[in-house]
């Protein structure tokens, strides 16, 4: 999802050859201009994107995934704030690129292990890609 849209409730799936996945906004993330083009300014409480759930994007399927974003951040927010969720399905397997305290980590588990890479520290009024 390119979130290049600049109205609506919805994202349409870029992906090669994989649609139709559209992404739905919910609880109001606003439509802005963004570092690429277009993009989503989220309010840092409760907008957040879903997309429905399919059993091709499991972590535990021996499939290799590129995750991306591009975050800006206005404010230095506390605490843990996601950015990427890919949910953890039945055996406990899953992915999340999350900002914790000003840093940005990437945290998957296998369904027995959880698994943390080194976090990268962020500051505001600078953007970020994180892949």
């Amino acid at each position: 999802w390119k979130f290049d849209e600049t109205s609506g409730t919805s994202a349409a799936d870029s992906s090669p050859g994989g649609g139709p996945h559209t992404a739905t906004l919910v609880n109001g993330p606003t439509w802005t201009s963004a570092m690429d083009n277009n993009g989503l300014s989220f309010d840092g409480s409760d907008d957040h994107v879903t997309v429905a759930d399919n059993a091709a994007w499991s972590v535990s399927n021996g499939k290799k995934f590129t995750y991306s974003a591009w975050v800006y951040l206005n404010v230095a927010p506390g605490g843990n704030w996601p950015v990427i969720i890919q949910g953890v399905n039945g055996n406990g397997s899953g992915f999340q690129m999350t900002g914790n305290n000003g840093a940005m980590q990437l945290v998957w588990w296998d369904g027995t292990t959880d698994h943390l890479s080194p976090a990268q520290s962020m500051t505001t009024g600078s953007w970020y890609h994180v892949a």
